[in-house]
């Protein structure tokens, strides 16, 4: 997951031979976002019988509840929690209301009470679940004898007149959850955290017109169940489903919006998206379309001007409060937070999903969409990652994923590095604008090998275990991140690896003339994605008297097991590995991209000299490798048996 992101799920799909995992977000439960006490037994089954079940105490922003912990302590966090849960439950227990609602404090909890004051209003502004809540508050003050210092005890929140009456506020509750319930399924159907964040934006625009008449076209309820209501209704709509469906941390903001002639209060949201802050405006986003007689026209256009936008590009009409607080006192640091900073350029692009193609390698590849298409034709796109400790430069490259345009990143991993989590920086530079976008992330292909063998079967599932089978024996053979094996997802019973069989690694080494004058001396495997074999030679005076004084050339003309015909030059051992020993000079070539599903076939090397093809050539395989080294060592076994297994799935899989 991206470094500072949010919890996600990873779903994968088949596109042609491409397995891609898409990165989407996750709906977060109560155990996943509070750390509070849970909520009472009567509230979790008021809707039990519901397919999604609300839970009241889920609504507010995480770095609200991180930031009060921060300023005021374990004793601060605790009152806001005391609070959320106590309101959570007057939701649904139906009681009638005949002045304020008590929220209890125990007199373990120590807030100063103009302190605790303030946290009363970080609930009122941080939980637009509470619809009901009017616009003010009294406390108790307590302090223990010997003391000089006053805390806040009991607490009595205003409630709207209307919502006194115990059986309408749960039966709006009720109907609040089924509402919620249709944005939650509208969710579920989109791919991406973007595509979702569009969704939600879209649907409350669609079915919301903006007016202003009381108090309830300033809460949740006003854009979600009535559908009329101010910007303060349609931005706690959206802050509330936002955290409820876990699409990203998301606060109401508060400021001034200016039209081109006149400025007035506004509101809208903030939302962390992968680390950083953007803004979204969904009140501005809805166009409002009038007839002659100033009655507004059902609007079907949807406009995304103000969505996902940095601080640069909403300066120009947006001025948010100095700070988030709770009263008019902004002399006093301990009486208010401070929002988030937001991001000064907007969101450009984001990661849309990972894929490997295990039949050919485990060769990774990140795909990148961007928010808008012209950003596309407009930018350039670059990722900076960091594999095995070493800094890698990649170029994006347009292509069409699934039917729509991304552009993608493709790494050649190292097997032992399948565990690792790849870090990066996407960088996005506009020439419309001339801003560069950044964002860092941080993936494991590990991830991505677990989420297709959970979400599959037969063959596929197989070659995801043989994978991640592979990947961890190759960490135990280099001694390499031991302590997080690739396969540490996977049944027990899936990680068994057959041992070796004398016959399995029969690859067919074989010179064409054994007195032809070319004598292999060692070979070297590097296991990539897909993997490069290296064969080092010596060539007999016959060879050597045509280049040794550097007249003549000599090239090697390689087949490799599709097929493909390339011709390299033979490079000279000695300075890769310093003096050779013995007699004569020793060189070596390499073949590269040896997918699973030829490991057995030979790679054939033909020598030229002088341009000039001899007789003299020479096969040789992965399982070639392999046969040697566990003839003349120790150790390797378990690795060869798990890259011979590899290999057999991905025939199996591919047919």
């Amino acid at each position: 997951m991206p470094a500072g992101g949010f919890t996600r799920a990873l779903s994968v799909f088949q596109e042609a031979d491409i397995m891609i995992r898409r990165i989407a977000a996750a709906l977060i439960g109560a155990a996943a976002l509070l750390s509070a006490s849970a909520p009472s037994a009567s509230l979790m089954t008021v809707f039990a019988e519901d397919a999604y079940a609300f839970d009241f105490t889920i609504g507010g922003s995480r770095y609200v509840e991180r930031e009060i912990e921060k300023k005021y302590g374990a004793d601060g966090i605790a009152l806001y929690r005391t609070i959320v849960g106590q309101l959570a439950d007057y939701a649904c227990n139906g009681a009638d209301i005949e002045d304020r609602m008590l929220i209890t404090v125990d007199r373990s909890i120590k807030v100063e009470y103009e302190q605790g004051s303030a946290i009363v209003g970080y609930v009122f502004k941080n939980n637009p679940q509470f619809y009901w809540l009017g616009n003010a508050w009294k406390y108790d003050m307590w302090r223990p004898k010997g003391d000089t210092d006053w805390y806040i005890g009991d607490i009595r929140v205003a409630v709207i007149d209307e919502f006194r009456d115990g059986a309408h506020r749960k039966d709006t509750s009720a109907e609040l959850a089924r509402v919620l319930d249709d944005y939650h399924r509208l969710v579920a159907e989109k791919n991406t955290t973007l595509e979702k964040l569009m969704a939600v934006n879209d649907k409350i625009d669609a079915d919301t017109f903006y007016t202003s008449a009381d108090d309830i076209s300033h809460r949740s309820i006003g854009c979600l169940l009535r559908r009329e209501c101010v910007c303060e209704g349609y931005s706690k709509a959206f802050q509330l489903i936002c955290n409820r469906e876990g699409l990203g941390d998301t606060l109401f903001v508060e400021g001034i919006g200016y039209n081109g002639s006149t400025s007035e209060a506004h509101g809208w949201n903030i939302i962390e998206f992968d680390g950083a802050w953007y803004y979204v405006d969904s009140t501005w986003n809805d166009i409002l379309l009038t007839d002659q007689h100033g009655n507004y026209l059902d609007n079907s256009e949807r406009w995304h001007d103000y969505f996902m936008r940095g601080s640069a590009y909403m300066e120009y009409d947006h001025t948010i409060s100095a700070h988030l607080y709770a009263g008019s006192d902004q002399s006093d640091p301990m009486k208010y937070l401070d929002y988030p900073p937001a991001s000064p350029v907007d969101l450009k692009a984001y990661i849309y999903g990972s894929s490997m193609k295990l039949g050919e390698g485990m060769e990774y590849t990140l795909y990148c969409a961007a928010v808008d298409d012209d950003v596309y034709d407009s930018s350039d796109f670059s990722m900076l990652v960091t594999i095995d400790g070493a800094e890698q430069d990649i170029k994006g490259i347009k292509k069409n994923v699934d039917g729509r345009e991304v552009v993608a990143f493709t790494m050649d991993i190292p097997v032992k590095n399948i565990a690792d989590s790849i870090s990066g920086t996407l960088t996005v530079q506009d020439s419309d604008d001339g801003l560069s976008f950044s964002a860092d992330y941080s993936l494991a292909p590990k991830d991505y090998l677990t989420e297709l063998y959970e979400g599959s079967e037969g063959t596929q599932r197989a070659l995801a275990a043989a994978a991640l089978n592979y990947a961890a024996a190759a960490q135990e053979y280099k001694s390499y991140n031991t302590a997080s094996p690739a396969n540490a997802g996977i049944a027990a019973e899936d990680k068994a690896i057959a041992p070796l069989t004398p016959d399995m690694l029969d690859g067919g080494y074989q010179l064409a003339d054994r007195d032809n004058g070319v004598s292999i001396t060692a070979a070297a495997l590097d296991m990539m994605s897909k993997t490069r074999i290296r064969v080092y030679f010596r060539l007999d005076e016959s060879y050597s008297e045509d280049y040794a004084d550097g007249s003549g050339r000599a090239e090697a003309r390689i087949t490799a097991p599709d097929g493909s015909v390339t011709t390299t030059a033979i490079n000279s051992a000695y300075e890769k590995l310093g003096r050779c020993g013995r007699d004569g000079e020793l060189y070596w070539v390499e073949t590269k991209g040896i997918s699973p599903v030829s490991y057995a076939a030979p790679v054939t090397i033909e020598i030229t000299a002088d341009g000039k093809t001899t007789a003299d050539s020479l096969t040789y395989s992965v399982h070639d490798y392999f046969k040697g080294k566990c003839a003349s060592s120790s150790g390797i076994e378990k690795l060869a048996a798990a890259m011979y297994a590899y290999g057999k799935a991905a025939e199996a899989y591919v047919g």
